[in-house]
């Protein structure tokens, strides 16, 4: 039988093109791959993964990222020394083995007593066995003093210069972009804000430009549940009163602080330590504790015979702060607290306001820090010991000696606050996606493989009947 060689041969090129064509007009409605990430796939689990897998390429997902749900573990004055290892490497280790946990907090303090380069080197070397981001903002044992004791070994105050110098320091060490940041997690926009006043009197002061960043933050997210962390609690967030004096205890200038959270009230919480307050203590988890619309989260102090953190179950709809003891693994029921929030349920896939909080990170950076240095006349910057410096150690070493288990026992008591009736069940949800996610691409990736191998066999085998 005759037949036309070169009449074939065009004839079946030019049905190989016709199928792939075919082939990628579909794809254009069902591949993951395709410009639009429309893919979907009809079976369970197996649904949010093609979802996650197309939003990889096409940066289009069910809902935004900043919305899913988050923990962040919160830890304070861990002061790191060799009398604390015991329980620091107890605490690291609870955060990188608890489930979901999405970074952890350090609301300063991470040096043991002046900031010094052996002290600095101390402090990395713990917080280098984080296997979670690290979000920390210095306290005054961080930046505030100088390199070398005084006389009797107390401590000595930086000039304005030597401070910049230390909080720069601190800033490499925690490896963060910026001293001043804004994160959004799990729904709700997270605001780190350091003790940067260069010429501060107080043990933590704001400067100018971290009360701009805070109120430019602020008035960009005016719709997103806010939860500020600093150093220094606020005013009037404990009863009673401190030997540091109410200047030195709090986050200045207070009123300031105040005047910008009025104006704020998606602003509900402020994540705090330096008062060393833990859960041995009845202003721990007291009515006294909210000022305001804002309610102060106290850190407890990692001791030498303790290990206890806060962490921040974040979603869309509410905050669940709980208290978790590091040194027994289980959470204390009796101190947990719910905030609740209205959300938009019947768009759940476009939540308002998801811009990234986090363009903010390297705005106003050193804006105001040029004009803090001139005119230097600190009396601080000398030799001479500041008194109310001394109280702080005084403070500190007696409430780390409270700070103990001495709770333990009721940890799987009720929660006896206000806020008991407002549980929310977790949402754990999200928990299974990574696996699922790299199951599916996996199945993608493979299923692409077999049928690029059959095109290219089917092509061989057609040249072979050919003999092209």
């Amino acid at each position: 039988m005759s037949y036309n060689r070169k009449a074939l041969l065009t004839g079946l090129v030019l049905l190989v093109l016709s199928v792939i064509c075919c082939s990628a007009g579909y794809a254009e409605f069902d591949s993951p791959f395709a410009s639009e990430g429309k893919f979907q796939l009809k079976q369970g689990g197996a649904a949010d993964a093609a979802n996650a897998s197309a939003s990889a390429n096409a940066k289009k997902v069910i809902y935004d990222s900043d919305d899913r749900p988050a923990k962040v573990a919160v830890i304070a004055d861990l002061h790191v020394q060799d009398s604390k290892q015991k329980m620091l490497q107890t605490a690291v280790k609870a955060i990188n083995e608890l489930p979901g946990i999405y970074a952890v907090a350090i609301t300063g303090d991470l040096c043991r007593k002046i900031g010094s380069p052996a002290e600095y080197s101390e402090m990395i070397k713990l917080v280098s066995r984080f296997k979670v981001p690290i979000f920390a903002v210095p306290g005054n044992h961080d930046i505030l003093y100088r390199d070398f004791f005084g006389k009797n070994n107390l401590k000595l105050r930086t000039s304005p210069a030597e401070r910049k110098a230390k909080l720069e320091r601190f800033r490499k060490a925690l490896k963060l972009k910026s001293l001043r940041f804004s994160r959004k997690v799990g729904g709700h926009l997270l605001v780190f804000l350091p003790n940067d006043d260069l010429k501060g009197k107080w043990l933590v002061s704001l400067s100018t430009g971290a009360l701009n960043f805070l109120k430019e933050t602020l008035k960009k997210n005016r719709d997103v549940p806010t939860i500020i962390f600093c150093h220094a609690p606020l005013e009037g967030s404990y009863v009673k009163e401190r030997k540091l004096g109410p200047h030195n205890s709090n986050a200045q200038p207070a009123g300031k602080i105040r005047e910008i959270l009025r104006n704020n009230p998606q602003v509900f919480l402020w994540v705090s330590g330096h008062l060393h307050i833990g859960p041995a203590s009845n202003e721990y988890h007291n009515p006294a504790n909210k000022v305001g619309k804002v309610t102060v989260i106290h850190t407890p102090a990692i001791g030498t015979n303790s290990a206890w953190m806060r962490v921040l179950d974040l979603t869309p709809a509410r905050a669940k702060v709980r208290t978790y003891n590091a040194k027994t693994g289980k959470y204390a029921k009796k101190y947990e607290r719910v905030f609740k929030h209205k959300v938009k349920k019947d768009k759940p896939d476009k939540p308002e306001n998801s811009s990234d909080a986090s363009k903010n990170d390297d705005k106003n950076d050193e804006k105001n820090d040029g004009k803090n240095e001139d005119n230097d006349d600190d009396k601080d910057d000398n030799d001479n010991e500041d008194p109310s410096d001394e109280a702080t150690v005084e403070e500190e070493e007696a409430d780390e000696d409270v700070d103990t288990d001495e709770n333990t026992s009721s940890d799987e008591e009720a929660d006896t606050s206000d806020n008991s009736g407002d549980e929310v069940e977790e949402n754990d949800e999200s928990g299974d996606t990574e696996e699922n996610n790299a199951a599916a691409v996996e199945l993608i990736e493979q299923l692409i493989a077999k049928i690029t191998e059959f095109l290219q066999g089917l092509w061989s085998g057609i040249l072979k009947i050919l003999k092209v």
